[in-house]
């Protein structure tokens, strides 16, 4: 495409981004209320043709330059947006909704976060919408540490060796912050992947 062709594009992207950066400023005051909107708002910007067109080289830059957030906490609304209706976050709050998501992340079934707010199940002997942040920081620490136990089951090792070379490849690429974990699912084996979305700018 042409530079001519694309300008019409640049700048109304320019003027979208210039349109949420203000509505982040905005609700900046009222986090604990307007969560979930400001992780829609930040969701939209971490994406490459929108910060570009506001005149940075990436998202990261843009939270700088713009005093808005720091990447910690704007990757932890755009982590719930990802994971739950408005109604969902809105009912666990953000800090409780952020810890599902590791505890999710950390365990090794397919759960989703969505569904475990629908169903409601134990987490211990605690039902989620009873369990604190703090205990739900902990059963996630007690999953990790499961998880890292070792094993003499040579499809296990197999496995988690795999997962460990996958995420020195991505480090090795730039993605810095990548985790790979081994799962078992349905009887077979499969490797989780998680990073940072800055991380990810270019992978897709």
């Amino acid at each position: 495409m042409l530079a001519h062709e694309l300008r019409p594009t640049v700048a109304k992207n320019k003027k979208k981004a210039e349109r949420l950066i203000a509505q982040i400023q905005k609700r900046q005051a009222r986090i604990a209320e307007d969560f979930y909107q400001m992780g829609v708002a930040l969701e939209a910007l971490s994406r490459p043709a929108l910060y570009q067109a506001a005149g940075h080289k990436s998202f990261k830059e843009l939270l700088s330059a713009r005093r808005l957030l720091k990447p910690t906490t704007a990757y932890k609304l755009i982590a719930v947006v990802d994971h739950y209706s408005k109604a969902q976050a809105q009912q666990l709050g953000l800090e409780k909704a952020y810890a599902l998501t590791r505890f999710v992340a950390a365990t090794p079934a397919a759960d989703l976060a969505a569904v475990l707010v629908r169903e409601n199940p134990l987490i211990g002997r605690i039902p989620l919408d009873r369990i604190s942040v703090r205990d739900l920081n902990l059963a996630t620490a007690r999953v990790r540490r499961a998880a890292t136990k070792p094993t003499k089951d040579p499809e296990a090792k197999a496995a988690r060796r795999t997962a460990r070379e996958l995420q020195r490849t991505l480090r090795a690429a730039g993605a810095r912050s990548a985790k790979v974990r081994a799962v078992r699912m349905d009887g077979e084996w499969h490797v989780r992947t998680d990073m940072k979305v800055a991380d990810a700018e270019g992978w897709g």
